[in-house]
């Protein structure tokens, strides 16, 4: 007995130093963002800096900024990041409707969206896009400035189940 809550106590302690070494490595990607949004960068340029800086604490295939345009009243595809996925209508520019789009979601409602698995949790057309991609889970986040949507920042992962509510929390810093 006193041996099994040795192993116990032992895998509980191993549990909570990969919290800290995750919550540490976190936090060093988000003094690096921030280091990033203070130098002088090119938008593009810093959107995929924050990309690789993202890399080291959250898994992705796919990266995305969408920002609103207001005078077409759609989010257009600022930057992405993708690897090993088709770039097919991918690419800046294009555009998604407010209407009936996760993207759309979040950003008018200025609420992260989280899709364990897509096809299953699936509730607007759009998600079929990321299903065709090989997409099988995602997170949406809104990008708010002064209490103001501006567009939402998307990753996407061919794994089922591949964001938490941790990882919610922690774009949402971002």
């Amino acid at each position: 007995a006193a041996e099994m809550r040795r192993i116990r106590a032992r895998n509980e302690l191993q549990r909570t130093l990969r919290k800290v070494q995750d919550l540490e490595q976190r936090n060093k990607t988000l003094l690096e963002i921030n280091n990033l949004i203070i130098s002088s960068l090119t938008h593009e340029a810093l959107f995929h800096s924050i990309t690789l800086a993202l890399r080291s604490a959250i898994t992705f295939d796919r990266s995305a900024i969408f920002l609103h345009d207001a005078e077409s009243n759609v989010l257009r595809l600022f930057a992405a990041e993708t690897e090993r996925l088709p770039k097919q209508h991918f690419v800046p520019g294009w555009e998604v409707p407010l209407e009936g789009s996760l993207g759309g979601w979040v950003f008018t409602n200025q609420q992260p969206l989280l899709r364990r698995d897509v096809a299953r949790e699936k509730q607007y057309e759009s998600e079929d896009f990321l299903q065709q991609q090989g997409l099988n889970s995602a997170v949406l986040v809104p990008l708010i400035v002064r209490g103001r949507s501006i567009g939402t920042l998307n990753l996407a992962s061919r794994n089922l189940g591949q964001y938490t509510e941790s990882d919610v929390e922690f774009l949402q810093e971002v």
